[in-house]
């Protein structure tokens, strides 16, 4: 990799200086990592920016955030940030590595290190669009990059869009023909495969609570953190202890999953139907009706075993 340049030869072109930026970063234990690597990196000659994204570029970091790095290289030097050292970077081994690529321009590495942080180092060529995030420039060798940088220091859209009437019907028809497999699954005394199906019905169920709520739609939106922050907190204000009452209900036994399984539809089927209700489209009702009635003629043969299979 590139030799080191002498401090002389960077111009950092931020408001404040260097050593400013890493001091008015907050006490956490992730910036010990994050002022070594700054600095080895302002050092280097192949990388043209240092900054900051996510939680620790918006301060509203805590203990338990990752740390977004990134910084820009020129494409010919892209291949040799493929295997850092990581020791050297951050004063610490990388005791897990995940390795993805989102261009032939830029790629993330997603690591562990030996303390526990975890990092988001992310590497691309000086001509690729930035994403929209908060930016917080660490280093930076020209005022054009330095401009580009700040540009997309712009708040990510969060705002999740209102709920389609066919999508939210779609979703609880979803949930009714997943539940209706419950019964060949634990007839057949697979009891721990229920429990995929059971997953997937909390992750509708939230979704539908959501959408009743709010209005909008969690559907096709990736699952982060950040998203289920936002999402987390408004059931909890909202539906208070319910929340954790029927998504974590206990999964122990045969019979808990057959409780658990009347409790979820109980609640599909009431959310639902103010969803019907609220935009305007017809409830599945058929649907409901033939799972339910399907369940209720078969379900002396799932009850009653308690005993693992």
């Amino acid at each position: 990799m590139a030799q080191p340049r002498g401090k002389h030869e960077r111009a950092v072109l931020v408001p404040q200086l260097f050593n400013d930026i890493l001091a008015r970063l907050p006490d956490l234990p992730q910036v010990r990592a994050i002022s070594r690597a700054a600095r080895a990196l302002d050092r280097r000659q192949d990388v043209h920016a240092v900054w900051l994204g996510g939680s620790f570029a918006r301060g509203e970091a805590d203990r338990f955030s990752d740390v977004d790095m990134r910084i820009a290289v020129s494409r010919d030097d892209l291949n040799a940030w493929q295997e850092p050292d990581w020791p050297e970077l951050f004063g610490e081994a990388a005791v897990g590595r995940q390795l993805l690529r989102f261009a032939e321009t830029s790629f993330l590495h997603h690591l562990i290190l030996s303390g526990g942080t975890i990092i988001d180092f992310f590497i691309q060529s000086v001509d690729h669009p930035l994403s929209r995030d908060a930016q917080l420039i660490i280093s930076c060798d020209g005022p054009a990059l330095a401009e580009r940088i700040r540009a997309a220091d712009q708040p990510a859209p969060t705002d999740l869009p209102a709920a389609d009437p066919q999508q939210l019907k779609a979703a609880i028809e979803e949930f009714w023909i997943t539940s209706h497999k419950h019964a060949k699954v634990l007839y057949r005394k697979l009891d721990v495969m229920a429990l995929i199906g059971v997953e997937r019905e909390r992750a509708l169920l939230m979704r539908l609570w959501y959408a009743w709520l709010t209005g909008k739609d969690l559907g096709g939106q990736r699952p982060t953190i950040h998203l289920f922050s936002q999402v987390s907190r408004s059931l909890q204000a909202q539906l208070g202890p319910k929340a954790l009452s029927v998504l974590g209900a206990p999964l122990a036994t045969r019979r808990d999953i057959l409780g658990w399984i009347r409790l979820v539809r109980d609640e599909v089927s009431s959310v639902g139907r103010s969803l019907a209700a609220a935009h305007g489209f017809a409830y599945p009702q058929e649907l409901e009706q033939t799972v339910r009635r399907c369940w209720a003629a078969d379900e002396p043969l799932l009850d009653g075993a308690d005993e693992t299979p």
